[in-house]
């Protein structure tokens, strides 16, 4: 998958939301955000070490203070698909893909941070 960077005038608007050290990475999450959708895999930690993939959807917004609610079906083989919903402050929602930039690959399926899925699971 490619992304295009936001602009910097997009990007200024999340600064103060993050520290400096995450910044770097903010140009290519939110121009993921601007997407409005990503697939990937989520990697299922254990003696079998699956990979189960996922489409993630939400509708954009323009304002950090905004909510983005984020739609995930996991496809699970021989069951059906497993769907989950969560609204998400935008700077929470944005602040998962940042954490996700840096092992961001063209060639490789995303992978969201584990904290990412624990929040739409409900344990976090």
């Amino acid at each position: 998958m490619q992304i295009t960077p936001a602009p910097q005038r997009e990007v200024a608007l999340y600064y103060p939301y993050y520290p400096a050290t995450r910044r770097n990475f903010l140009p290519l999450a939110l121009g993921l955000y601007k997407q409005g959708a990503t697939d990937g895999v989520r990697r299922i930690e254990g003696p079998q070490r699956r990979e189960v993939p996922f489409t993630a959807t939400w509708a954009v917004k323009q304002l950090p203070s905004d909510l983005t609610v984020c739609r995930v079906v996991f496809v699970v083989p021989n069951r059906e698909p497993l769907a989950y919903e969560v609204a998400f402050p935008n700077t929470e929602f944005i602040g998962y893909l940042v954490e996700t930039m840096p092992g961001y690959n063209e060639q490789k399926p995303i992978e969201l941070p584990q904290q990412f899925y624990r929040r739409i699971l409900g344990y976090a």
